[in-house]
């Protein structure tokens, strides 16, 4: 974790916003300043008042594309001076953030209470809340030294994704407090949950403390990043397979043995966020913002990889590749074919434009629906080889690319960290007992089947694969270390 820091400090990743977030991260400060400074209500609106200061101080809105990086001078006075307006009337601003994933506007919150309000708190408090999760897990097993190796190989894993991948310093992803890393805040909370899953942990009053505390943080990164709920599958997996192989009798396994952790962290899970939202304005549950996530725009852009079939259907404005317009234009297409899918077109430039500030979320999200089973039911025939066969061999191909970096000749400071996953690999395998390596073979295995699912339901792209590329260099190694255990038994 030092070791990561620190090589974040030295590539300046500490003083930065980055690429196709910028956008959403800017929006985000106005929301958490309305609340922090001028008590606008805790409720993920904006004031309109801080968001134009910000706007006016020069951090446009509109250049979240082409890998924009504001100065961090920029960020720090605009932050400076939207903090400190007169205000004396308050509006509440009409666009806000989506509400699948304004659990940023919780991290930046966090980190500006910390740390003050500028650019650094914000990698300050990601480190902050990683290390939480670290420490919580240390604690819980100082006494299971296979556990700690285990973790150990995970962090491993996570530098050479740092130092040794093409996730970090392209266009989207330049630092760890994009909104598509704060995945990564979900893999220590899993892993802990599923290591009391396998040692039939009882729950004390430390344990259980322990365990809330890392469901707090998964929430923190399924409410920033939704698409890393997929990390609850394997644990759900673990959970069951640990209480079937448990000795003892159910009742007992659930509290005695370690079936409560994963029930318990769900449960904390779904409590804190059923409070989050019931505080939220009232705006998220209109058309201008959206109270599910909008998994179906991303399954319709996925359609085009399915180029022949994509080609026969795709409207006359729609373009050949993936690009967000197509279902703007397929949206528009669709209420336009039948009057009784009419409705009020008023802001027509805006109603299907999601993308642009003051965009209709929420009806954007029912209407994309619709449309993408109307595609589905049209062109059924041609799903089982989208789904089966060209939507996995782009993930792997996607994969292969961010992954490329790793077989080049390693720099020194590589070989440090090429040499601790080394050492780690031989730590579990000395460590873990020869009971444990099913189970701890599922959960590999299980990670690894698991972590497509978002990329196969919608699409494959470099900067969206940050948990899988963690995944693949944690899991990999611990099949090594359980291989290592069966040869020698």
């Amino acid at each position: 974790m030092t070791y990561a820091f620190w090589r974040g400090i030295q590539q300046k990743r500490h003083r930065l916003l980055d690429g196709g977030a910028v956008g959403w991260i800017i929006e985000a400060f106005a929301i958490v300043l309305s609340d922090m400074v001028y008590r606008g209500g805790n409720n993920y609106v904006a004031l309109t008042e801080v968001r134009d200061s910000l706007y006016q101080s020069g951090l446009d809105f509109l250049k979240w594309k082409e890998g924009y990086h504001p100065e961090p001078e920029l960020v720090d006075q605009a932050l400076k001076v939207a903090a400190t307006l007169p205000i004396e009337k308050a509006i509440v601003s009409r666009h806000s953030f989506t509400q699948h994933d304004n659990g940023i506007i919780d991290y930046i919150k966090f980190s500006f209470r910390l740390f003050g309000k500028n650019i650094l708190s914000l990698y300050l408090g990601y480190y902050l809340i990683f290390s939480a999760a670290v420490v919580a897990g240390c604690v819980a097993f100082f006494d299971t030294p296979w556990v700690l190796w285990v973790m150990v190989t995970a962090l491993v894993g996570f530098v050479l994704m740092l130092d040794k991948t093409t996730i970090m310093g392209g266009t989207e992803i330049v630092s760890e407090n994009n909104q598509r890393f704060l995945s990564t805040f979900a893999m220590i909370p899993s892993l802990h949950g599923m290591a009391i899953s396998m040692i039939d942990m009882a729950a004390t009053p430390l344990q259980i403390g322990l365990v809330v505390v890392q469901a707090l943080i998964l929430h923190l990164a399924v409410s920033s990043r939704p698409t890393s709920n997929w990390m609850v599958l394997p644990a759900v997996m673990v959970w069951a397979a640990g209480l079937y192989s448990s000795p003892l009798p159910l009742p007992d396994a659930l509290w005695n043995g370690g079936g409560w952790a994963i029930p318990l962290m769900i449960a904390v899970v779904i409590a804190v966020e059923w409070r989050r939202r019931d505080r939220m304005h009232r705006v998220y549950y209109s058309d201008y913002a959206t109270n599910t996530y909008m998994r179906w725009h991303g399954a319709y852009l996925g359609f085009t990889l399915d180029e022949e079939t994509w080609n026969a259907n795709r409207l006359p404005n729609q373009a050949p590749v993936r690009n967000d317009e197509n279902g703007v234009f397929a949206v528009r297409a669709w209420v336009e074919a039948d009057p009784a899918r009419a409705c009020d077109l008023q802001e027509p430039d805006k109603m299907f434009c999601p993308f642009q500030l003051g965009a209709r979320w929420g009806l954007y999200g029912r209407l994309i629906k619709e449309v993408c089973l109307e595609y589905m039911r049209k062109n059924r025939h041609t799903l089982l080889r989208l789904y089966l066969i060209l939507k996995p061999r782009s993930f792997i191909q996607v994969m292969g690319e961010v992954l490329k970096p790793l077989w080049a000749m390693p720099a020194p400071r590589h070989l440090i960290v090429l040499a601790a996953l080394v050492v780690a690999v031989i730590g579990v395998a000395a460590t873990l007992p020869a009971a444990m390596v099913p189970l701890v073979g599922l959960m590999a295995v299980a990670m690894l089947a698991c972590m497509p699912l978002p990329q196969i339901w919608a699409y494959s792209i470099a900067h969206g694969l940050v948990d899988n590329v963690w995944t693949t260099l944690f899991a990999f190694p611990l099949i090594v270390s359980l291989a290592i255990i069966v040869a020698m038994t």
